[in-house]
Parts: structure tokens; C-alpha cells; sequence
């Protein structure tokens, strides 16, 4: 009896394990379409887009629209090394941004090659 307890419960417990997905989860902001959101994780929209769609079919208005501040399933197709590089990339906005700024405080010292 004891044995056929734990080799339900190990089973159930491998059906569970299995059946974890580790899908990718986005929450839409001001102004994201489905095209601007598959763009902005790296995905080809013309490619994902069906995917997208069949996945989210419950979070759509109007059979294109996304309601803002909802979070959405991305196809499969995401990779970590795109989601880093993505980051690497807005760090880099960001880094160039303060450095514009900090560069229109510098006032010149001369005006001697002026003419």
C-alpha cells in the first residue's frame, strides 16, 4: 500500500515538473501594438505573430489591440541572449543620454577660434 502511495505521488509530481512551461511574460506599455511588442523582444512579428495571437486570444480588443498595463505570453522563439543583449542596449541609451547632458553643461573657456 505504501508503495503504491509513493509511486502515485512521484508520478504526479514528474506530470507537474514536466508540465511547467517556461513561457515569457510582458506587460504591454503606452503606445505598444503587437508589431512594436514582437519587435521589442526580438522576435520577427510576421513570423510570431499567429503564435502571439492563438496564445493571447482573451487579452485582445478589437482582434488587434493590446489593453495597456495587461501582461502578455510571448511565443517561443525568445532567447536569454537576446533579452541581455536588449538590456546591454538600453544601458548604452541611457549611458549615452547622462553623457549629452553632462556634455551641454561644459562652457567654453575661449572664444579665440571664433573667426
Amino acid at each position: 500500500m505504501k508503495t503504491l502511495i509513493s509511486c502515485i505521488f512521484t508520478l504526479c509530481f514528474f506530470i507537474t515538473l514536466c508540465s511547467q512551461d517556461d513561457q515569457i511574460k510582458v506587460k504591454v506599455e503606452n503606445g505598444d501594438g503587437i508589431y512594436s511588442l514582437l519587435r521589442k523582444h526580438g522576435l520577427n512579428p510576421s513570423e510570431h505573430y499567429a503564435a502571439f495571437m492563438r496564445l493571447n486570444k482573451n487579452n485582445i480588443k478589437n482582434g488587434s489591440e493590446l489593453y495597456l498595463d495587461r501582461q502578455y505570453i510571448l511565443p517561443r522563439g525568445v532567447t536569454k541572449e537576446k533579452q541581455i543583449s536588449t538590456s546591454i542596449l538600453n544601458l548604452k541609451q541611457v549611458h549615452n543620454t547622462i553623457k549629452n547632458n553632462q556634455l551641454k553643461e561644459i562652457s567654453p573657456k575661449s572664444d579665440r577660434l571664433k573667426n
